[in-house]
């Protein structure tokens, strides 16, 4: 399952966009599309061209709302290939922002299509790491409680490797979508997460509220939160901008 369509959203986000491109081309996943959502972040187009050849980049089209579930936007409005490779084929979709750590396996998604074929999941995504964000990002108190939350209904089937999988709503975070899932909390079916070693960062509470990243600076900035949703609408108004 090299071939995997996968789908990234991403608006002004360099730094864990690259770092999660590189991850999934080290493992060799090479089908991999960038839907850029209105950016303006420059650097970020300096990035684009470098990887011209590793991504395919598309621009989310005119009239189609510029939100997390922009995929989701384009499968229902018919625009292809999207439908037909959505509603034919397992498909990844993803925030721009997550990170599979080290210890992830180099054939994850495999993994992941083999417990949504043991389960009958609709959506097998990862489980996020917590016990290492540092005391400084301001949501780290509702973070930790909530993700582990996420992660305390384990599902009963016959487990593969000895790997637990829990009953938990996936939005647009990193995961495998059978053909025809919508990419968002609404996905109908059985939403599945793997703990370890599938684990993946949410990098932006590993940030410093007062001194982000350049991309994240611009991010934030420029972001509405009436078109964003998750911990970035939280935390807007805890940080320091430039």
């Amino acid at each position: 399952m090299k071939h995997t369509p996968i789908y990234i959203v991403n608006r002004d986000r360099l730094g864990p966009t690259k770092d999660l491109i590189d991850s999934l081309l080290n493992r060799n996943y090479w089908n991999i599309t960038v839907i850029d959502n209105d950016s303006t972040f420059i650097p970020l187009f300096d990035f684009y061209e470098q990887y011209n050849k590793e991504i395919n980049l598309v621009v989310a089209p005119p009239g189609v709302p510029k939100t997390n579930d922009v995929l989701r936007q384009m499968v229902d409005r018919k625009i292809e290939p999207y439908h037909t490779i959505c509603n034919t084929q397992w498909f990844v979709f993803s925030d721009s922002d997550v990170v599979p750590v080290e210890e992830v396996p180099q054939n994850f998604i495999e993994d992941f299509f083999e417990f949504a074929q043991i389960t009958g999941g609709s959506k097998i995504g990862p489980m996020y790491k917590t016990d290492d964000i540092p005391d400084h990002y301001p949501l780290k108190s509702t973070v930790v409680p909530y993700e582990s939350g996420l992660v305390s209904h384990p599902v009963p089937y016959k487990e593969a490797n000895g790997i637990k999988l829990y009953c938990s709503p996936i939005d647009t975070t990193f995961a495998l979508h059978r053909p025809g899932t919508r990419c968002d909390w609404r996905a109908g079916g059985i939403a599945l997460r793997a703990r370890e070693p599938y684990v993946f960062r949410h990098m932006p509470w590993y940030y410093d509220p007062e001194n982000l990243p350049d991309d994240e600076n611009h991010y934030m900035k420029n972001f509405n939160p009436k078109f964003a949703f998750g911990w970035s609408a939280k935390i807007k108004d805890k940080v320091k901008l430039r």
